[in-house]
């Protein structure tokens, strides 16, 4: 008798249709995803936080500086390896443009500069903005060059010390003096080597502003550099924000964000997830700028 109640309850016993297994599994999937696609989101937004925590210290650095020394840093800035005895070669006389722009001289053409890593390199040189460096995350720290042969000679950017975001590209830092969009090849010298090129930037309202070059040798003093200094590869830069050419460039020839200072002050920016500088609403800013357009 009980063993026909145990056959007759098994029988009885509804079990999973097809129709149900595919409900319960398509349900899964979705769970699955939904949960991936907010986990990405909170890592992404781990990610923005922690790079912008390393622009404000970057900002207060900066305005630290600017209150230790009276001034901004100066446009140009001594090669990192000037004085160093035990690197073969002479720096001494030799200077970086502190620009978040893309060297187009000599051997280094197309190589970005370091901008916030020559920034660094310059302003920790004043002892109370060393502190506040020292306190950055060290996973945002890395030793970094742009150029191909960071050992190389004077065309070359040495490997210095520089914050990256947190995908791993560069922070980057825009001054005054090379803010704005220049396209049409570069900002150089003249055929004299004695400065009379200006910085053309094309944003709207913004007037065309003239930074004068010392190089080779030549007595017109730039900014805070010492005179007589040389400009690393001559100087050529390029600063653009879109491609001239999207059927032959690609994205990494897009060198900066155009950003235009606001009041006179420097800024640090993120290029973001993207890594691409020119999609500005995927930056990362603090103090977001106002983006120049080029004019046709």
């Amino acid at each position: 008798m009980q063993a026909e109640c145990n056959r007759t309850n098994a029988q009885q016993a509804p079990g999973f249709t097809l129709v149900e297994l595919l409900v319960v599994i398509t349900l899964i999937v979705v769970l699955v995803g939904l949960t991936i696609v907010a986990g990405s989101r909170l890592l992404e937004g781990g990610r923005e936080r922690l790079t912008g925590d390393a622009i404000k210290a970057l900002d207060s650095a900066l305005s630290t500086y600017t209150s230790e020394n009276g001034a901004l840093p100066p446009p140009f800035v001594r090669d990192p390896r000037a004085g160093d005895p035990n690197i073969t070669g002479n720096f001494d006389d030799l200077a970086w443009p502190l620009a978040d722009a893309r060297d187009m001289s000599g051997v280094g053409e197309g190589v970005m500069l370091n901008s916030v890593g020559l920034f660094m390199h310059h302003a920790r040189q004043t002892p109370a903005v060393e502190s506040i460096l020292a306190g950055l995350p060290g996973e945002l720290i890395q030793l970094y060059s742009p150029s191909p042969d960071p050992t190389g000679g004077r065309d070359q950017q040495p490997r210095i010390s520089t914050v990256v975001d947190a995908w791993g590209n560069p922070i980057r830092f825009v001054h005054p003096a090379w803010h704005g969009l220049y396209y049409d090849g570069t900002v150089s010298p003249d055929a004299d080597n004695n400065s009379t090129r200006p910085v053309d930037v094309r944003g709207s309202g913004s007037p065309v502003q003239t930074v004068r070059f010392s190089v080779g040798g030549g007595d017109v003093t730039i900014g805070a550099a010492p005179r007589g200094t040389e400009i690393a590869g001559n100087l050529a830069l390029r600063r653009n924000n879109r491609l001239q050419d999207p059927t032959t460039q690609d994205v990494s020839a897009i060198d900066s964000d155009g950003g235009l200072v606001t009041g006179g002050r420097p800024y640090f920016y993120s290029a973001g997830p993207s890594g691409n500088p020119g999609d500005v609403e995927d930056n990362v800013y603090t103090t977001r700028p106002t983006i120049a357009q080029l004019q046709n």
